[in-house]
């Protein structure tokens, strides 16, 4: 592992001692994961580590992807919080799309036309994608 990769594993462990694991049991019970957590780990550079440059991401890779849960996995979270949090991994599919299928690239991200279907992935100022699936006319 690269020592750049292994500070992001670091970073990723030391977000989730402090801002995840004393909340976790909580926001297992509720279901739930509060909004404030996506920013805070967009803060510490955790979300869109993978996405382009160009449309807000870190410009990484796959490896610097699995550090983060790897770093995040070791200090407890859980499958669930990863799936809450990191809600990007649908995102970054789609992004890896991109020049297969020529999107247009818009203001807020990525829109791809596919058959009968246009799918939007969104990336919003705190690196959050937003993906949608709309049903043409």
């Amino acid at each position: 592992m690269t020592a750049e990769r292994q500070a992001l594993r670091e970073v990723a462990r030391e977000f989730t001692r402090r801002e995840v694991a004393p909340y976790l049991q909580d926001w297992e019970d509720a279901g739930e994961v509060p909004r404030e957590l996506h920013r805070t780990a967009a803060r510490h550079g955790l979300l869109g580590v993978s996405f382009p440059v160009d449309v807000g991401g870190g410009g990484g890779d796959l490896l610097d992807s699995i550090a983060v849960m790897e770093g995040m996995f070791e200090e407890g979270a859980s499958s669930g919080l990863m799936a809450a949090l990191f809600t990007s991994g649908i995102a970054l599919q789609v992004s890896a799309l991109h020049s297969k299928l020529k999107p247009n690239l818009g203001f807020c991200g990525l829109t791809f036309g596919i058959g009968q279907f246009r799918l939007e992935c969104r990336l919003v100022s705190s690196l959050s994608p937003s993906l949608g699936q709309i049903r043409a006319d």
